[in-house]
């Protein structure tokens, strides 16, 4: 629909990529002037405009180059995921491995419980099951958004 209708002249397609490729906010006016041409071609523009139906075309553009972002969008969210499943992973690997070297008589109840509910609130905010309810006080049941920062302590040093 954006490209070069058959019996677009050379003028009347280069007028419209000018147009087109000002962005979500363009105008006739705002084109021209950006590309340094003279305002006695607004009216010419004009016509063009309508008669290459120029705003219906560049929706349609607009909505392509929407579905392209969200697409790469999308694609980034998939690899930042994998990241920090394997982030994840490592670290429940290093617990695991710091829990064996303990002597069970050392460890309380308390750092057992907070070791655990540490461990799968951070599982559960990297999958996005996070919830304002499981936790944060507000109880409104809400996903928790933001971004994930995660704190190595120095009982993790040296492993």
């Amino acid at each position: 629909m954006w490209e070069r209708s058959p019996d677009e002249t050379n003028a009347s397609w280069n007028a419209f990529c000018m147009y087109r490729d000002y962005g979500v906010d363009r105008g006739i006016l705002k084109a021209i002037a950006l590309n340094g041409i003279s305002r006695t071609r607004y009216g010419v523009w004009c016509k063009w405009s309508a008669k290459f139906d120029w705003v219906k075309r560049c929706g349609a553009y607009d909505v392509y180059l929407d579905g392209l972002k969200r697409a790469e969008r999308e694609r980034e969210y998939g690899e930042r995921e994998k990241m920090y499943q394997k982030i994840t992973e490592k670290v429940l690997s290093i617990v695991e491995k710091r829990l064996a070297g303990f002597d069970p008589e050392e460890l309380t109840q308390s750092n057992v419980i907070d070791w655990l509910k540490n461990s799968i609130d951070i599982e559960r905010t990297i999958f996005g099951k996070a919830h304002a309810a499981d936790g944060n006080g507000s109880g409104d049941g809400k996903p928790i958004s933001g971004q994930l920062e995660i704190n190595f302590v120095q009982d993790f040093e040296g492993l």
